[in-house]
């Protein structure tokens, strides 16, 4: 499903925790709880 996206993505990180830095900021000041996100 993803692997052509694996094959841009050469960084190790996970695209969902790409997009909670894009929504939180900072995912590491904050302990990830799947019953905060309030979008």
């Amino acid at each position: 499903m993803g692997s052509k996206m694996k094959t841009k993505n050469k960084k190790k990180h996970s695209p969902r925790a790409e997009s909670a830095k894009a929504v939180f900021g900072e995912p590491k000041a904050k302990i990830y709880d799947p019953s905060d996100f309030k979008i």
